[in-house]
């Protein structure tokens, strides 16, 4: 990957939606947390899965790129600290790691008591007509004497009338929205939908909540990886594969070597010389650096055979006492 991709507007809210998942949202298992999960997993791995080296070898190039991204224009670390949560690593006892990422920043806070909700607009995914768009459209009613409802807040069937164009500068009594929306609101309503998150709206009304670096990061090489291409760093995929295959071959090499109680450390070392072509072609087999007993004592065998043939030959080729003599 030689650039960090851009993530599409789909891309983003689909691992967005992981907020809704308590399995992949954090911190989701917390029940003092009264404003839900901020994080969402984006990148695992586990050592006992098929492949988990390519998950190991993503998850650590990932973390290391979506922290960048995060920490991008700043002195410190504390975007990325707050951003990016890493948990096992590896050091948990199933060797699973689990990588989550801040979706959102920004916004209103929870407890903030101005009048951002003035500007929210329960009503913005309604459909306007022509009709609306000339002559306005209402939105709620009069219970009684200066308390004004929205239809989303009205709590009874009983009512004094319909707004009407006269009451355009009134507001619900409980979510501050307007009951009667006149022309120009309306056309202001159509230019600023994509700002405005309806129902939705949780308290960020003017559409300043946004996807944070960190996440947009993650999307981008998540999306990647789905798509483009299974390994963020391929050189490091492979020298991690090596590294996993040459540690399990060894263990294998030592077991088979007490098979053979009566070979020295030479010709064990020798046997491992001549068979290294076929002992290095049993990494091609397992994309996650398992060595195979069977295949590495089969290459093993064939190995031995060649030290003892070698061994031979160079006995037959060296001069036999008293040759010379015999042949004066």
């Amino acid at each position: 990957m030689n650039r960090m991709p851009v993530p599409t507007d789909a891309a983003l809210a689909k691992y967005a939606a992981r907020l809704d998942e308590a399995h992949r949202s954090w911190p989701s298992w917390r029940d003092a947390w009264a404003d839900g999960p901020t994080h969402v997993e984006m990148f695992w791995w586990h050592h006992d899965s098929a492949g988990w080296i390519g998950d190991k070898s993503n998850f650590e190039v990932a973390r290391d790129l979506i922290r960048e991204a995060a920490d991008e224009g700043c002195l410190d670390t504390e975007n990325s600290d707050e951003h990016v949560c890493e948990f096992g690593g590896g050091s948990s006892a199933w060797d699973v790691g689990q990588l989550f990422v801040q979706v959102y920043e920004g916004g209103c806070p929870p407890d903030c008591p101005g009048p951002h909700a003035d500007e929210c607009r329960p009503w913005c995914g309604y459909a306007f007509d022509e009709h609306d768009r000339a002559h306005g459209r209402r939105v709620g009613v009069l219970v009684r004497e200066g308390d004004f409802r929205c239809y989303d807040c009205v709590d009874t069937c009983a009512y004094e009338r319909e707004a009407e164009p006269r009451d355009a500068g009134e507001r619900c009594t409980y979510c501050k929205g307007r009951v009667y929306l006149p022309p120009a609101a309306i056309a202001e309503l159509a230019a600023e939908d994509a700002l405005c998150f309806g129902a939705e709206c949780e308290g960020d009304c003017h559409g300043s909540r946004t996807y944070t670096a960190a996440f947009r990061a993650a999307v981008a090489l998540a999306e990647y990886i789905e798509h483009d291409h299974p390994f963020l760093n391929e050189d490091d995929y492979y020298e991690q594969r090596r590294e996993e295959f040459e540690k399990n071959l060894a263990e294998v090499l030592q077991d088979i070597k007490l098979h053979y109680p009566y070979d020295s450390e030479a010709d064990h070392q020798s046997t491992v010389e001549h068979a290294s072509q076929r002992l290095w072609d049993l990494s091609d087999y397992e994309p996650d650096g398992y060595a195979d007993w069977d295949d590495a004592r089969e290459a093993y065998d064939y190995g031995r055979t060649e030290h003892f043939l070698n061994l031979g030959r160079e006995f037959m080729r060296n001069e036999i006492p008293g040759q010379l003599a015999l042949v004066a």
